[in-house]
């Protein structure tokens, strides 16, 4: 289980984005981080329509028993909403986690470090490292 708390600094964190970017959290990360490197398959809770070939979230119960996780609340001002998480897909774990190495080879200059032009990365990650510390 999570520190107590986490999940209420990312609903923090959602309504600080919201206010200061003037569009909604999902908005707001769709069109600054998950667009630019295109992942096409990966979204908020808020999106209304059911992909193809969707998986489905399961968890175990104590005894190891399969239990459906039902979907998060979606719409407008619900509460928790950013601390909800995202959806993926195995194609687009790849592109994510291409940016995660990038953008640490960057940081720890391993000899790999080349410049980028802004159509390889349309987005800057070089904060990324400090974005899970703050």
């Amino acid at each position: 289980m999570p520190p107590s708390g986490t999940f209420f600094a990312y609903e923090v964190l959602g309504h600080v984005i919201e206010k200061v970017s003037g569009s909604s959290y999902s908005s707001f990360l769709h069109e600054r981080l998950l667009r630019p490197v295109g992942m096409k398959r990966t979204y908020f809770t808020d999106r209304t329509e059911q992909m193809e070939n969707e998986t489905k979230p399961y968890a175990t119960l104590s005894d190891a028993a399969p239990v459906r996780i039902s979907p998060a609340l979606q719409g407008d001002h619900i509460l928790m909403d950013p601390a909800s998480g995202v959806r993926s897909c195995v194609s687009d774990l790849p592109i994510f986690y291409n940016v995660l190495l990038d953008a640490a080879a960057e940081e720890l200059e391993l000899g790999t470090k080349q410049a980028y032009t802004s159509r390889d990365h349309p987005v800057s990650f070089s904060e990324l490292p400090t974005m899970w510390t703050g």
